[in-house]
């Protein structure tokens, strides 16, 4: 049985007066929470249970996790920790399952979900091997924004979130889906063990796991999604795609 954790702690404080009285993953876009794109996308990929980690506004959070039945934990450190620190809030839950993590503030489609639940390595991620073209629309110069993406032959990941200066050391965008087995995360939980890593983001995570000789698989994705990380993201997005996101499988960001 595979699950997905939602990590939905966080503010969002680039979204600035727009998350002043919710979450950041209750923004809409096209009238739709990006809560609900993604609970929708976990449910049709074949999801079976979705646990959620609340933090900031967490009871604006109650109504979703009340229909769909979601498993919640509270990070009570959510001002002050990252995404892994979130992650391990859930810790006990996950340690039995296979399970998809998933940043709260994209959107993206089933398929993506299902390609990466096919991956049947430790630990696998999803990336956008189109990102160019949908970060030049988020930003005058993409390169201010993007980090290192590279992976060898095998589709094995060689480093991730490190800044550069130069397109050749992003071979695509890291989309904030990662899909772990139960060795995968026992792997992971053994690495933070003995550090603290109530600071240590996602790619500072993956970065860690790979220097110490562990393989991440890199699926490949080539539809629609977005990371809404200001207001300015999701104008961006309504423009390019003006209806629910369900209904546009076929238009790309070129």
């Amino acid at each position: 049985m595979v699950g997905a954790i939602i990590l939905a702690a966080g503010r969002g404080s680039r979204m600035k007066e727009a998350t002043e009285f919710k979450p950041k993953c209750l923004i809409e876009l096209n009238g739709k929470p990006l809560l609900q794109y993604q609970i929708d996308a976990l449910l049709q990929a074949g999801v079976e249970e979705i646990g959620i980690v609340s933090g900031y506004k967490r009871e604006e959070l109650m109504p979703f996790i009340k229909h769909f039945n979601l498993r919640e934990f509270y990070n009570e450190a959510f001002l002050d920790s990252n995404m892994v620190y979130s992650l391990m809030c859930a810790r006990d839950w996950l340690y039995q399952k296979e399970f998809v993590i998933s940043y709260s503030d994209i959107f993206y489609q089933p398929q993506g979900i299902i390609d990466l639940c096919r991956s049947d390595h430790d630990i696998s991620l999803l990336y956008d091997i189109h990102w160019k073209k949908l970060w030049q629309k988020r930003f005058k110069d993409p390169l201010s924004d993007a980090e290192t993406f590279k992976f060898n032959q095998e589709q094995m990941l060689l480093e991730i979130g490190k800044r550069t200066q130069s397109f050749e050391d992003i071979q695509g965008q890291f989309m904030g889906l990662i899909k772990c087995n139960k060795k995968g995360f026992e792997n992971l939980c053994e690495i933070l063990e003995n550090r603290d890593f109530r600071h240590l983001d996602s790619t500072g995570l993956l970065n860690l796991y790979i220097t110490l000789g562990y393989s991440v698989h890199c699926v490949p994705y080539d539809d629609v999604w977005g990371e809404c990380d200001n207001q300015d993201d999701v104008k961006l997005y309504e423009q390019i795609y003006f209806n629910n996101i369900e209904t546009i499988q076929n238009i790309k960001t070129s």
